[in-house]
């Protein structure tokens, strides 16, 4: 709702990592999802900001905390699924974006994701039909536009 105190802690941890100030963000991440448990965000940002910082087993670990809070969401996923990409594992990273779709197709950035591991792999027409998808749903959507126009 409009006084969600979890949403106005997440910007506090945002601005607490913009300035340099990572350790603090993710103490108070953590006293959040403690607070909220059927919460995944707390769990989703941390995630985020491992991802940026590059300590991707933290980033994985967090992915699958949320997971946990919140097993219907695609975002847990998803966010595995882009740490996952990150160490390399682009296999696992799929199976993270699948299972994504699996609890929400139309999660269009989900889509563009597993087009451009598609791609990536050489599999023009599975990308191409991800595209489609994700185009569908986002016409305007930059990345998904730049990953069509490699396949033309």
């Amino acid at each position: 709702g409009l006084d969600d105190p979890t949403r106005s802690t997440l910007r506090e941890a945002e601005e607490l990592a913009r300035s340099g100030r990572l350790a603090e963000a993710l103490r108070l991440l953590d006293q959040e999802a403690a607070l909220v448990p059927g919460d995944a965000r707390p769990h989703l940002a941390a995630s985020r900001l491992l991802l940026q910082a590059e300590r991707l087993p933290e980033a994985i670990e967090a992915a699958e905390r949320a997971a946990r809070a919140e097993p219907a969401s695609p975002l847990p996923p998803y966010a595995l699924g882009l740490a996952l990409r990150a160490r390399g594992d682009r296999a696992a990273a799929a199976e993270a974006f699948r299972a994504a779709l699996d609890l929400d197709a139309d999660l269009a950035d989900a889509l563009v994701e597993l087009a451009a591991l598609a791609l990536d792999a050489g599999d023009h027409e599975e990308a191409r039909q991800l595209l489609d998808r994700a185009l569908a749903l986002r016409p305007d959507d930059a990345r998904a536009r730049e990953l069509a126009s490699r396949l033309d």
